[in-house]
């Protein structure tokens, strides 16, 4: 072989090793590009569940009705929803929306709570008020929608329950989210008769993208 050839083949040898790094069809790989005017740009489809959350002294309480923010010891504070026939507890979150969230899917409200019974047939209510806001949106809207459940206690007293309640409406355009959050115990269907229902914190349970803010 004479080193002109050798050396055309070393060539083609390399070239297709170099391709081979890079999956062509496959809709789940990332890719570089480069940009003249924003520099190199990072590409994917990959994404994540991510959290972001506010704990129970991070709550702002009315001044009606308001729920009662109660230290537990190493666990931290809780918010205190006692069971009342009328005038039932509240108490509010504000959270910013991540810069990195998929807007293409509905996130939810993560809630962390427990209630004094224990017993895996009782129930407790909670109704969720909230308002997604973007810019130029007036503040002082009431609300883009009312989720009301009810939510089995934990068969432990006091036991932590992580509840995941589905929001909607959200827009990409949206910068805050604003909640409250009612224990609804003058309806029949909150069944923990007599006994306090305590929230340890909420989070905004969204997806991400890993790559972050798109441009």
């Amino acid at each position: 072989m004479s080193k002109k050839l050798a050396t055309i083949v070393t060539i083609l040898l390399v070239t297709m090793a170099f391709f081979c790094l890079f999956p062509i069809g496959e809709t789940k790989s990332s890719s570089v590009s480069d940009n003249v005017s924003t520099g190199i740009t990072l590409k994917s489809v990959a994404r994540v569940m991510q959290t972001e959350c506010i704990n129970a002294s991070g709550f702002r309480l009315p001044t009606t009705n308001p729920a009662t923010l109660t230290d537990l010891g190493l666990g931290g504070s809780v918010l205190v929803f006692a069971d009342e026939t009328a005038d039932y507890d509240n108490a509010r979150i504000s959270i910013k929306v991540p810069k990195d969230i998929d807007s293409t899917v509905q996130p939810y409200l993560q809630l962390d709570w427990s209630c004094n019974a224990a017993t895996d047939d009782v129930n407790v209510r909670w109704e969720v008020t909230y308002l997604w806001l973007g810019e130029d949106e007036t503040s002082d809207a009431t609300s883009d929608a009312v989720i009301t459940g009810d939510y089995t206690v934990s068969d432990t007293t006091k036991g932590l329950v992580e509840s995941d309640i589905q929001l909607a409406n959200f827009l990409y355009t949206d910068k805050h989210f604003y909640a409250n959050i009612a224990r609804r115990s003058d309806a029949t269907q909150d069944t923990s008769d007599g006994e306090n229902a305590n929230i340890f914190g909420a989070c905004l349970y969204y997806t991400k993208d890993k790559l972050g803010e798109p441009l």
